[in-house]
């Protein structure tokens, strides 16, 4: 005989490892610093590589600008600017980063919690029927 709830919570598991599972499973290796950090990390590569991308676009587009700018060129001057255009850039990118994945990881968890309930309950169903 087919037992309707133990398949009711074995549809939540399976349901949960096709649609988000594969995005959750590091969230249950990590403590939530940690998790933050590696992203926070890997968000110093590609907020760097960002930066640059966005430089040189903008150079292409003013390039006539900057042509006409070399004249009066001052190579200090224009390094801070830059200095300080990147931390700026920088900050803000590690603020959205870091409100982004706390915010991740913490549905994240919640969403691993239903799932071990969801389990537990299976488990028990399980051990009652036999």
């Amino acid at each position: 005989m087919i037992n309707e709830e133990r398949v009711r919570e074995l549809y939540h598991v399976a349901k949960y490892d096709m649609t988000e599972g594969s995005k959750n499973s590091q969230m249950g290796h990590f403590y939530r610093s940690d998790y933050i950090w590696k992203e926070l990390i890997k968000s110093f590569f590609t907020g760097t590589l960002s930066f640059v991308i966005m430089i040189i676009l903008t150079g292409i587009y003013f390039s006539k600008r900057i042509i006409k700018f070399f004249s009066s060129f001052d190579l200090e001057h224009i390094s801070i600017i830059m200095v300080i255009m990147y931390g700026i850039f920088m900050i803000i990118y590690f603020l959205v980063t870091y409100v982004l994945y706390y915010h991740r990881y913490t549905q994240g968890r919640r969403q691993l919690k239903e799932l071990y309930e969801h389990v537990k309950r299976a488990n028990k169903l399980y051990e009652d029927e036999e």
